[in-house]
């Protein structure tokens, strides 16, 4: 009503937001690139190619949410919705540009591997709390700062980049993976993981 020209600016700022050298891009011409947590990150730095990275993340991440949705509709009429809505939760920041302040989304799973710890998924509870304290701290960026200060100079090998580096994204492709197995695990009584803590 004012005449503000919000849709032509929220149209201009995406533009920003997601070319080259932005806070978006996932490359290297981001210098800050490793406080991103979607899996762009990973499969950039192991494909080398823009496009090709989007692709496989998206692939991964749309293959983990259909199977996320068979095991919601296999799960019949349980009361805890918590394990789901903590899978979704850490799924929705895979595919997608996303920051490690998102990461606060985790509290989820942490709240779920919380009330799990007694139960009988404890194994995955306690295997979700460890993945979720990875986010305790901005280790990726923390990392990266370090290495422009001219740290780790002689760490010049493809496992420092592709796992050491993003290691947080890892950590949410684990969860991912962990928090299905659990959604798995309790929608089908005859799997029984090893008890033993």
């Amino acid at each position: 009503m004012s005449g503000t020209p919000w849709l032509q600016n929220y149209l201009y700022d995406n533009r920003v937001l997601f070319s080259y050298g932005s806070l978006a891009d996932f490359t290297e011409k981001d210098p800050i690139r490793l406080g991103l947590i979607n899996l762009q990150v990973v499969t950039y730095t192991i494909l080398r190619n823009r496009v090709l990275a989007n692709v496989l993340a998206l692939a991964v991440a749309g293959t983990m949410g259909v199977v996320w949705l068979f095991l919601l509709n296999r799960r019949g009429r349980q009361a805890d919705n918590l394990l789901p809505l903590s899978a979704i939760a850490v799924l929705s920041l895979l595919p997608v540009y996303h920051r490690l302040y998102d990461a606060s989304l985790l509290i989820l799973p942490l709240s779920w591997s919380l009330t799990a710890l007694a139960g009988p998924l404890r194994r995955l509870a306690k295997a979700t709390l460890v993945l979720v304290m990875v986010f305790l701290v901005p280790g990726g960026s923390a990392l990266e700062q370090l290495q422009y200060a001219g740290r780790f100079a002689a760490l010049r090998h493809w496992w420092w980049y592709a796992i050491v580096m993003p290691h947080q994204v890892w950590a949410l492709f684990l969860l991912g993976l962990v928090l299905l197995l659990a959604m798995r695990v309790r929608t089908d009584p005859g799997i029984k993981l090893n008890q033993r803590s």
